[in-house]
């Protein structure tokens, strides 16, 4: 059973206020920071530093690096959409590359608050790159386009553009800034370039570059024995020698598109920093998904193996993020738009799930202890609770899987299944339920009810999957579970303190028997129950 994740734990007591009395005096002092997010595609987390030097020492080395940053769904068009709304991908519900995002995201706000906005490359895999109108600026590129010559959204209208892709948005970037001077606004802008996603084309220049690139052969590399995996792992095959061949390839290639990126950026910052706004400008960077390089027998991502989900994440912005930091706890790109929000002096809007970087800069701050991976690859599913050092996952259908990183960073050995870790397995699927479980208000801001209702699942009869909403007048615990027409209880979906308002609870039910089963909730003194049908 997996339920939509849910409400962002806020900040409370002195911590938040000392947040908010700081985010007011840093816009006293420089009211509302222009805004720049680069968004990578395919980017690895340890392809920084010793590929793009100007990049590591212009805003990884100037500002904070957060080195155990994830992506809480690792594929494209999920994490893209989690980045912009701030929330898990089972709640804004883009779990595919296919999936369109139907929510506002933190550019709608900015741009109503005032922003001169704009979008500069990739948007979503499931757009076409037409123009969105929260954007003032858009230069879009196909998802699938191509490096050289390609063909660009600009403002609306399609154009050929002969060059290569990457210099072609550095240069509209830079465009866009000229035209943010005369806007009289600050700017959000998101730089967006396709690199080093595939098709695997690097600058003329740079095909020269990594020539004698030694192999790449971690001990987690084409791994020997994946007995302990998953099915669909454990029944791959080793990679073969023209496989291990197109690896090395693809790694070389992707290394060799970054050079082009990390002399972009460059000139990006240089553009800024001539009009005197680099210090101004409240600049992120990371990727949208990792990548495998042979790890575990595999290419690609979407996977919740750690070279999929970590990211290359930093944030400089000098007024507050201290130069040359190394944050060691969990971020994620959840993080990025309540940030933006506070940055800009806007309210974090309740559904948002991540967390502001900022507090990470406050003395004593309490942060996160764990997050949510999550991922829909067909037929094998998996939701995963990741903490500093434990990464437990539950696949669909298969075993659990279980890593410490600290004695296993390569996650050889599964160890789900060893009784020594039976204690920490509970916990940890405990700590895991409790993210998927928690739900939050459908809409965060309507009225609270004055009611008290259960209303009838949908779809009902359902092969699957079902979403069962209730409405709770007051804060008070709330108990929801399933029973069978003999009274045999099922399962309990909820049993803890709810807040007043109104909630909505996927219920998954992939080995319950056809039949009619009753659900049933209790609030306090008040209890209704109603019938739900599983037919396939």
């Amino acid at each position: 059973m997996k339920f939509m994740t849910g409400k962002n734990r806020k900040f409370t007591g002195g911590l938040f206020t000392a947040l908010l009395i700081g985010a007011a005096l840093l816009h006293a002092q420089n009211p509302r920071p222009n805004i720049l997010v680069i968004i990578t595609d395919d980017q690895r987390f340890d392809t920084i530093k010793d590929v793009m030097p100007r990049t590591q020492a212009r805003i990884f080395n100037e500002g904070v690096t957060f080195a155990n940053a994830y992506l809480t769904t690792p594929l494209c068009t999920p994490s893209r959409a989690s980045i912009m709304t701030g929330m898990y991908a089972s709640r804004h519900g883009v779990r595919n590359n296919d999936s369109t995002l139907k929510l506002i995201t933190f550019v709608n706000r900015l741009q109503q608050a005032g922003y001169y906005t704009g979008l500069v490359g990739k948007y979503l895999n499931s757009e076409d790159a037409t123009p969105k109108p929260e954007y003032d600026y858009w230069v879009g590129l196909p998802s699938e386009g191509v490096y050289y010559n390609p063909i660009l959204n600009v403002n609306g209208a399609w154009k050929d553009r002969p060059g290569y892709l990457t210099y072609l948005l550095r240069d509209y970037a830079i465009e866009f800034l000229n035209k943010a001077k005369t806007a009289n606004k600050p700017f959000f802008l998101f730089f967006n370039p396709k690199t080093p996603h595939l098709p695997l084309e690097p600058a003329p220049s740079d095909t020269s570059l990594y020539r004698n690139l030694p192999p790449y052969r971690p001990p987690n590399y084409n791994e020997a024995d994946v007995g302990d995996k998953p099915t669909w792992l454990s029944n791959k095959p080793r990679l073969g020698t023209p496989w291990q061949d197109s690896v090395d390839t693809i790694r070389r290639r992707q290394l060799q598109m970054l050079w082009s990126l990390d002399q972009s950026l460059d000139a990006i910052l240089e553009e800024l920093k001539k009009q005197g706004k680099l210090d101004q400008t409240a600049i992120f960077y990371i990727s949208d998904n990792g990548y495998f390089w042979g790890e575990h027998r595999l290419t690609g991502k979407g996977r919740i193996y750690e070279p999929s989900i970590r990211a290359a994440l930093a944030l400089r912005y000098p007024p507050l993020a201290p130069a040359g930091k190394i944050e060691n706890r969990l971020a994620a790109n959840i993080d990025i738009a309540p940030t933006i929000y506070q940055l800009a002096g806007l309210t974090i809007p309740q559904e948002v799930e991540g967390r502001s970087l900022l507090a990470l800069f406050q003395p004593q701050s309490a942060w996160r202890a764990e997050l949510l991976i999550e991922g829909w690859p067909v037929k094998q599913s998996f939701s995963a609770v990741h903490t500093d050092r434990y990464v437990y996952v539950e696949n669909e259908n298969d075993r659990a899987e279980l890593y410490d990183l600290v004695k296993d960073p390569y996650q050889l050995q599964n160890s789900a299944g060893d009784p020594a870790n039976a204690a920490l397995v509970k916990d940890l699927k405990g700590r895991l339920q409790k993210l998927l479980t928690v739900v939050e208000d459908e809409k965060p801001n309507e009225p609270a009810p004055s009611s008290f209702a259960l209303l009838q699942n949908h779809p009902n009869p359902f092969r699957s999957a079902t979403t069962i909403r209730f409405v709770i007048r007051r804060p008070e615990r709330v108990v929801l579970q399933v029973f069978d027409l003999n009274g045999r209880l099922v399962t309990t979906l909820i049993d803890r303190q709810i807040n007043s308002g109104v909630h909505a609870l996927k219920f998954e039910t992939p080995s319950l028997p056809n039949g009619v089963y009753i659900y049933r909730l209790r609030a306090g003194a008040s209890m209704q129950q109603r019938k739900l049908v599983v037919l396939r």
